[in-house]
């Protein structure tokens, strides 16, 4: 191989030696140096905190400098390390060139080199093993650049900072300690940890970090504008005003902070002042360029610097503050409307978030409020039309949340078939437990509990640890008959959640609609003493008190409730229903009076009260008066419809307006047990039996309960159908034997299907049961005389006149029907004997027997 390649490669190798030395002890010097450096800036920083003296930004900043610029000669030593890998690569294209030249052939057996070679191959193998040592130096000394600035207290920032944009609250609050723990008096770190604590939720822990701040430092401008916004998310408008003056000057003019102090005089009610502020911000460019290239800025961590806005990462936090204040400031815009919206003042309501529409045009969050607003307000096309400007080119999450908060307001408007579908939409976009559970409560409503119960499966599996969807899956059991299964799910929830109050009321619920009041009452104590401050839970057991027959003491907890804060209209309308099981009518409905006139969110279930109080006293007309206001405020309550029909029904008997209430409620819920049931009632008011029994039929298709039986039962009796009324009656009778009624009602289809025998024993029953039943007492002749045992039977029916008097013949004359009975002119010729005196009778025995 030519002298001059080897010389060339002995150079390489030299200048690859002193780049690598080089390197080396530029970076590990500039290493010590600022280890040195960030070591007593970072010794004066503790003493000063441990000293109590609030440390600067500034101070801060300078513990990492050093560390800074160390990494910032790292493209010198990163350049040198490229340069003499290159220098390498060039001296191995070398190798391979002058080999070629040389003429002489390659063998890869060492023993057959020749001296240039091991010459070549010795050289090479110096300068890989140089290059491989000074990059290790090198990676060795940067990851120990890296590892020093990450657990610097600027390293830390930088973290907490990227996890709060994450966001990872938690671990961001984990930093924020961190660096407290560090620099205890460093007015940023408790800004900071502040501004996570809101978005964790934890408001007064974010208020005492803030006030901290600004004890450390009065001046600190973003530890002033994050309290700002703390004060007006939670409701302290004036407050919010008052830190936001205490902003320097300059600051008054910017975007956020003109945004918030527009909000807090908005929800103070200076709405004209509040206008002149947005005014001013709308006619700058809405797109904030100044806000932009600021932010931008402080995340790039540029170079420049102002003397109003800071950069780096200690700065990106003021960014942070102020982007949350236009989010805050937008809130608290919308949430005056959503006040206006819980008092029911709707159309105040449109008014505010148009308002704040007009700052922001595209905010789908508002857009959705508006469009529930106009809903609830009756108009439904601007309604609509919000609804969807609020979907159109939203994401998944955007579109499932649009869905199901229209599915609501169309449920509220009573069009139950669009809400069912918005709420089945939401799903299919993005399963979320919220519109499984919105679901579930559509289906709870309409009986269908089989549905609902799933809906909630479903809920619960997506939030397996919701207290609420628990509770309400117990529920839900319970409905569906599983007493047992729902009693162990409701003390699973009490154990884990022991206080939790909504989980007692739906417990003490489904107590009262089983009748379980004895065990109602044990679970009323506990529920007190798990909840003592909790007003709802004194209402529930208000209640399972006032059904034990304990109204004075129902009263009192309606009292205690009311002192604890409940909802004026529903203690009234508790406290009404107290009264009204107390027989104290007039009491009653003086209670209810004002939560029925008063718009609330009980108004509908107070008017409801007076109507069960109205019916109670026979003043069918205002009980009508009040079913049909509660229609008007919850038009999709198809129950309510059918409470109209009924009181129709009792105060004019079968009506067509009746029959259009019926019909509604059918439309509104086609499983409605309540309202098919009232259907077979008013057919069998006018006599249509095959129409009664098809209504009865499908009543007990969807609940069967034991009322929708009887009532086919009476269906049955209209249509003659004997055989299958007896079958029905008498699974009646099996499930509950001291149901009297329908053991009369078995005994009469005996009777009116030539079954005399077991006639006449069901009707001993019964007058073993009570002898002073006229019913039981007259069936029990009847059934006598059917048999052709006259003798036996004009004495049954001259006991019956002697007992009962008049009663005895106007029963006659009312029940006997000579189309129903089989041996009518038998039983009427028995009774009229039974009339004669028995002298009279006696003569007519020594006649012949009449042909009957």
């Amino acid at each position: 191989m030519d002298d001059a390649v080897v010389s060339a490669l002995g150079t390489g190798l030299s200048v690859t030696t002193f780049l690598v030395g080089f390197a080396s002890i530029r970076l590990r010097g500039q290493r010590d140096r600022a280890i040195t450096q960030s070591d007593g800036v970072l010794r004066d920083l503790v003493r000063a905190s441990s000293d109590g003296r609030a440390l600067s930004d500034d101070e801060v900043e300078q513990s990492t400098g050093g560390f800074v610029e160390a990494k910032a000669i790292d493209p010198v030593a990163k350049g040198a390390v490229w340069f003499y890998w290159f220098v390498a690569s060039s001296m191995l294209c070398l190798c391979a060139i002058g080999g070629v030249k040389s003429g002489a052939e390659f063998t890869p057996v060492v023993a057959d080199w020749t001296v240039d070679s091991y010459v070549v191959g010795f050289l090479m193998l110096l300068q890989l093993g140089v290059c491989g040592a000074g990059t290790a130096d090198y990676l060795f000394v940067r990851r120990d650049l890296d590892v020093r600035l990450r657990e610097s207290t600027l390293g830390i920032v930088e973290r907490a900072i990227a996890a709060r944009n994450a966001p990872d609250y938690d671990e961001a609050h984990r930093l924020a300690d961190d660096l407290i723990r560090r620099l205890p008096s460093w007015p940023w770190a408790y800004a900071f940890r502040g501004h996570v604590r809101m978005s964790l939720g934890r408001k007064e822990a974010a208020l005492e970090d803030f006030d901290k701040a600004l004890m450390l430092r009065s001046d600190d401008p973003v530890a002033r504008l994050a309290r700002a916004e703390h004060r007006l998310a939670a409701g302290d408008a004036a407050g919010a005003l008052e830190d936001l003056g205490e902003l320097p000057p300059e600051r008054h003019r910017e975007h956020a902070v003109l945004k918030l102090k527009g909000s807090a005089l908005y929800k103070l009610g200076r709405r004209d002042e509040a206008v002149v502020i947005f005014d001013q911000v709308v006619r700058r460019n809405p797109d904030d360029p100044e806000a932009r290239v600021r932010r931008g800025e402080a995340l790039a961590e540029s170079d420049s610097r102002s003397a109003a806005h800071r950069r780096g990462s200690i700065a990106a936090l003021e960014v942070l503050v102020m982007e949350e204040g236009e989010r805050v400031a937008l809130t608290a815009l919308s949430q005056v409307g959503r006040d206006n919206l819980s008092r029911r003042n709707v159309k105040m309501a449109i008014q505010d978030f148009s308002f704040a529409l007009a700052q922001a045009p595209t905010d789908r969050r508002l857009l959705r409020l508006r469009g529930d607003a106009y809903i609830r307000n009756g108009d439904l096309e601007a309604g609509e039309r919000d609804f969807e400007k609020a979907l159109s080119g939203a994401d998944d999450k955007e579109r499932a949340i649009g869905l199901r908060q229209r599915g609501r307001a169309r449920e509220r408007a009573g069009d139950n078939a669009g809400a069912l579908a918005d709420f089945t939409a939401s799903i299919e976009v993005l399963p979320t437990h919220q519109a499984l559970f919105y679901r579930a409560l559509h289906h709870e409503r309409f009986e269908r509990t089989v549905e609902a119960l799933e809906d909630v499966e479903g809920a619960v599996s997506l939030a397996p640890d919701d207290d609420d969807y628990l509770s309400h899956r117990a529920a839900l059991l319970a409905a569906g008959g599983e007493v047992g299964e729902s009693e162990a799910a409701f003390r699973d929830v009490e154990l884990r959640f022991p206080a939790n109050s909504h989980n007692y009321s739906l417990w003490l619920g489904t107590m009262l609609r089983r009748g379980a009041i004895i065990d109602g009452l044990g679970l009323a104590a506990r529920a007190v003493a798990a909840c003592p401050e909790d007003a709802g839970v004194r209402l529930m057991a208000a209640r399972i008190k006032s059904e034990n027959g304990q109204y004075e003491r129902a009263l009192a907890d309606v009292d205690a409730a009311r002192e604890l804060g409940a909802d004026e209209a529903q203690a009234d309308y508790v406290a009404a229903r107290i009264l009204a099981d107390a027989g104290r009518l007039d009491e009653a409905e003086a209670s209810v009076a004002r939560a029925a006139a008063a718009p609330s969110d009980y108004q509908h279930v107070a008017l409801m009260t007076r109507y069960v109080v109205r019916r109670r006293r026979g003043d069918l007309s205002g009980a009508i008066a009040d079913v049909s206001r509660a229609i008007e405020i919850t038009p999709g309550a198809s129950e309510l419809f059918v409470r109209r029909a009924c009181a129709r029904l009792a105060l004019t008997g079968a009506n067509t307006d009746a029959l259009d209430d019926i019909e509604e409620a059918l439309k509104l819920n086609p499983g409605s047990s309540s309202a098919l049931n009232h259907l077979s009632e008013y057919y069998l008011t006018i006599g249509d039996a095959n129409k009664a029994v098809a209504a009865a039929e499908n009543a007990i298709a969807h609940s069967g309960s034991g009322r929708s039986k009887r009532l086919l039962a009476s269906s049955y009796f209209l249509a003659r159908r004997w055989a299958e009324a007896i079958d029905l009656l008498a699974e009646l009778v099996r499930t509950n034997p001291s149901d009297d009624d329908s053991l009369w009602s078995l005994a009469a289809a005996y009777s009116n299907s030539g079954r005399f025998v077991e006639a006449e024993a069901t009707f001993a029953a019964l007058v073993q049961l009570d002898n002073s039943n006229l019913d039981a007492r007259a069936g029990l002749a009847v059934s006598v005389s059917q048999q052709h045992r006259s003798r036996d039977a004009v004495s049954h029916f001259r006991t019956l006149k002697a007992d009962f008097g008049l009663a005895s013949q106007e029963w006659i004359d009312k029940r006997l029907h000579p189309d129903l009975l089989p041996e009518y002119s038998v039983v009427m010729n028995d009774w009229e004997t039974a009339l004669m005196p028995p002298d009279a009778v006696e003569d007519q025995a020594a006649d012949p027997p009449r042909a009957t």
